[in-house]
């Protein structure tokens, strides 16, 4: 969460406290959140996301896998 607020103002949002323990639970337990947290972590660093990094995700990355990971989200509510 160090390197913007907009990561500690998203758990915030979805868990109502910053701390570690918060920060475990709510990533295992909330989909919809540990994916958004991804997200806007990659905007900042790859260092944390290691097949990211090193392109170990490349050849998954097709429109048809976007769209099933989309339709995945838009289940979860």
């Amino acid at each position: 969460m160090s390197f913007d607020d907009s990561l500690k103002n998203l758990l915030m949002q979805a868990a109502g406290k910053t701390d570690c323990e918060t920060f475990k639970t709510e990533t295992k337990s909330n989909h919809k959140f540990a994916i958004d947290y991804c997200a806007r972590l990659l905007r900042f660093t790859v260092n944390h996301h290691g097949p990211i990094k090193r392109k170990k995700i490349n050849p998954w990355l097709r429109r048809d896998a976007v769209a099933e990971f989309e339709g995945f989200l838009s289940s979860q509510g």
